[in-house]
């Protein structure tokens, strides 16, 4: 038991990331039923939880936790971020911000001249931006 303001602080700092701003913590208060999944709310791009995709055509890509109506479901939406192709036929994802010049691509040897040599997730303008910054 805890006084009222000692509830409100951990309710705005140590349930935030562990109630509600993580994966374990989201997904165990819907199927536990202390929340409805049409009662989540995200903390969206904002969120400090990161997830990765482990499967899928997406596998690596970023993601945070949105409720979709139309799937009454919680899935993984993208951040905005580019994922380029390696030799492996993988694509390694950077978050905006974090995307390395090209020429240090070239080193770890990527395969540049594909033309599915880059994906872009959400903010494509900014995306293009960065990207011509960094020299591609």
């Amino acid at each position: 038991m805890v006084c009222n303001d000692c509830n409100q602080n951990f309710g705005k700092t140590i349930d935030l990331v562990f109630a509600r701003d993580s994966y374990e913590g989201v997904m165990l208060r819907f199927k536990s039923g202390i929340k409805k999944q049409n009662e989540f709310k995200t903390l969206g791009k904002s969120s400090k939880s990161e997830l990765k995709l482990e499967e899928g055509p997406f596998k690596g890509a970023y993601a945070y936790l949105e409720y979709i109506e139309e799937e009454n479901d919680i899935l993984p939406k993208p951040v905005p971020q580019v994922g380029f192709l390696n030799i492996n036929n993988e694509y390694e994802y950077f978050k905006l911000g974090e995307i390395p010049n090209r020429n240090e691509l070239d080193e770890k040897k990527y395969k540049i001249n594909d033309p599915e040599f880059y994906r872009i997730f959400v903010d494509h303008d900014k995306s293009f931006e960065e990207l011509k910054k960094k020299g591609y």
